[in-house]
């Protein structure tokens, strides 16, 4: 077969999974050969297939429910990092939900066990999963290439805003421990800790934790001073000793 080419390169040998393209100025007319392996793969196909691709994501997206689609942005911000458990995924997704209504009002969290919890963000994230969106290993939760071509179709639709104070909540969760990640949660929404096992453990280290977050820089000293629960001045003269 002889596609015709209109590329300056004189020589240029590209290989496709199931094909060859061979890239050949060596013949008159700027032609180049197209080398035909297997599957009876033809550029055709090839733009057929990627054009599937996007129709899926598309038929996908018009089925999304508003928490699944930030549950996407979720893990598509901060380069696509990877969430390393459930604990970090329902406190990052309950802070976006305290600042975007619609999101708050389809999670529905309640004090639970370990602080705000949504069932219905959990089965939506299932669901994801089992239209592989999201990938797990073991604990740890990330987008599928597949989900990376949702998430960039989402993305573009969603405001700068938005996607910058996602990025900052990822940011301030998602390399903490968990006793630091319950900790800041516990002593800033103290409404959803009612029903938690770990609240008496929590408390008997707020003083040393909220130190470490302050050093971390991830808190200001006086959000620090609130949840050791002593008077900013003490807070700060501890902090640098």
């Amino acid at each position: 077969m002889i596609y015709k080419t209109n590329n300056h390169l004189s020589f240029l040998k590209m290989r496709f999974k199931s094909c060859v393209f061979v890239y050949d100025w060596r013949v008159k007319g700027s032609i180049y050969k197209f080398i035909e392996e297997k599957n009876n793969f033809t550029p055709n196909s090839f733009i057929n297939k990627r054009s599937k691709k996007m129709a899926e994501v598309d038929e996908l997206m018009e089925d999304m429910s508003e928490l699944q689609k930030y549950i996407v942005l979720l893990l598509s911000s901060n380069n696509k990092e990877s969430i390393k458990g459930n604990t970090w995924f329902q406190k990052e997704l309950f802070l976006i939900a305290k600042n975007i209504k619609e999101v708050e009002e389809e999670a529905s969290f309640i004090s639970d066990f370990y602080g705000p919890f949504s069932e219905n963000a959990k089965e939506q994230l299932a669901e994801l999963e089992l239209d592989e969106v999201v990938s797990k290993d073991g604990n740890k939760m990330f987008l599928s290439k597949f989900g990376s071509q949702v998430a960039q179709k989402i993305e573009q639709k969603t405001a700068k805003q938005r996607l910058e104070m996602i990025s900052e909540f990822k940011s301030l969760l998602n390399d903490l421990n968990d006793d630091e990640v319950l900790t800041f949660i516990y002593f800033t929404f103290p409404e959803f800790t009612e029903e938690s096992l770990v609240l008496e453990k929590i408390k008997k280290n707020r003083k040393s934790v909220a130190l470490k977050l302050y050093k971390k820089e991830k808190i200001s000293a006086q959000r620090a001073a609130e949840i050791a629960g002593e008077p900013l001045e003490r807070f700060v003269r501890d902090a640098e000793k």
